[in-house]
């Protein structure tokens, strides 16, 4: 008797291990095994229910050019930079625009433009529900009332509306926006339970961009025309006049532009469509974790309480 407390005690502390032991403890106790791994699995599937879909929309765009000939840029502000100057045009080309698109668009100004749009931000902070099968929208009714069209939720003891911050910070989690290092085209995603909400919403702040960019540019531009127009009239000398001219042209090149292309700073490659299967979650992975889970804590278990007996 000693012998054999002897043995095993030997093999504890030794750190072997006798794999042939291991195997028929686990055999022994394989009902308690399969019992923690099924048990487990079926929490893990059934927490995965629990979680609503999430669809992506993704699409794919062109950052325009805002000028035609940068050969033909980079002339004029050798020649007339110092006239530009005086009206605030950039006749620089200023290298790769795409930082500058990925940053207006993840910009608080644009996310605040957004919030004010009809139906954007009740569906950023009120979704309930997704019925794929009537393609609707169920609103959670503490938050926001459809039928009145008013928020009800209540903080600090008033009915608080989602701030512009708040919906800054909503977006910020859901829009992703990156540029393909190998194209060069400009990438973006929007997460959301529905997925035609995931669709339009993309079309809609690819649409708000440009128009924004489209005017500010037009404003830029009409108010360099209006004084360079000015100084033509009271300019006698012929070089400073052909300079004003060449400047004049560039403004009503970027007015051209903006009056004949919708897509003024981003030309859709491949445009947002509404996603047909989920992203997430996956709950086969749910499952696998589950099976894993319990059968590791099961094996656990059992060889735990075998050695500590011993």
């Amino acid at each position: 008797m000693n012998n054999k407390e002897d043995i095993n005690s030997n093999l504890l502390f030794s750190g072997e291990i006798d794999l042939r032991e291991i195997f028929l403890v686990l055999w022994k106790n394989k009902y308690l095994i399969s019992f923690s791994t099924f048990i487990f699995s079926i929490i893990f599937i059934t927490y995965s229910l629990t979680i609503q879909n999430v669809y992506k929309a993704e699409a794919i765009y062109e950052i325009r050019s805002k000028d035609e000939s940068s050969n033909s840029l980079s002339s004029l502000a050798a020649r007339y930079g110092g006239i530009a100057s005086l009206v605030g045009i950039n006749l620089s080309q200023g290298g790769d625009e795409s930082f500058l698109v990925i940053e207006k668009l993840k910009s608080k100004s644009f996310a605040k433009h957004l919030s004010k749009i009809e139906g954007i931000k009740q569906n950023f902070f009120a979704v309930k529900k997704y019925d794929p099968k009537n393609k609707t929208i169920e609103y959670d009714l503490d938050v926001y009332d459809p039928s009145k069209a008013e928020w009800t939720l209540i903080r600090d003891g008033k009915v608080h509306e989602p701030t512009a911050l708040e919906f800054f910070d909503a977006l910020k989690a859901r829009l992703n926006v990156d540029v393909n290092t190998e194209s060069g085209f400009l990438e973006i995603s929007f997460f959301h339970r529905s997925p035609e909400f995931a669709s339009s919403f993309l079309k809609t702040a690819i649409k708000e961009i440009n128009r924004i960019s489209k005017n500010q540019d037009k404003a830029k531009a009409n108010f360099a025309l209006e004084y360079l127009n000015e100084r033509l009239v009271k300019t006698p000398s012929k070089d400073v006049r052909e300079s004003i001219n060449e400047l004049i042209k560039t403004q009503l090149r970027i007015l051209m532009i903006s009056d004949v292309n919708d897509n003024y700073l981003l030309e859709p490659i491949d445009p947002p469509y509404i996603p047909e299967g989920k992203y997430s979650p996956s709950r086969k992975l749910y499952a696998i974790l589950g099976f894993l889970l319990g059968g590791f804590l099961g094996i656990f278990y059992t060889l735990f309480f075998h050695y500590y007996k011993k």
